[in-house]
């Protein structure tokens, strides 16, 4: 099984966290094209994954699913649906 946090959140911390991770996707977005302007193509494919893994996590949060890891996220993901 998936290492999930457990958390019992009222909907506005979920909200809190979820545009938490909103924007913590558009910082890294932004970090990102930085990173690209100055031809810093590696470090600028990190910045992009964490981006991912932002808005990925803001989206299964939705569904009261709060993955602990990225492989778990995966997990989540790849579970076709049946969250």
């Amino acid at each position: 099984m998936y290492c999930m946090k457990v958390l019992f959140l009222d909907d506005a911390e979920k909200r809190i966290l979820i545009e938490n991770a909103f924007s913590s996707t558009l910082d890294e977005i932004d970090n990102s094209r930085i990173l690209i302007e100055s031809k810093k193509f590696k470090a600028s494919v990190v910045h992009s994954y964490y981006s991912m893994f932002s808005a990925a996590t803001a989206l299964v949060a939705h569904e009261n699913v709060f993955p602990k890891t990225h492989n778990g996220l995966i997990g989540v993901l790849s579970s076709n649906g049946n969250l």
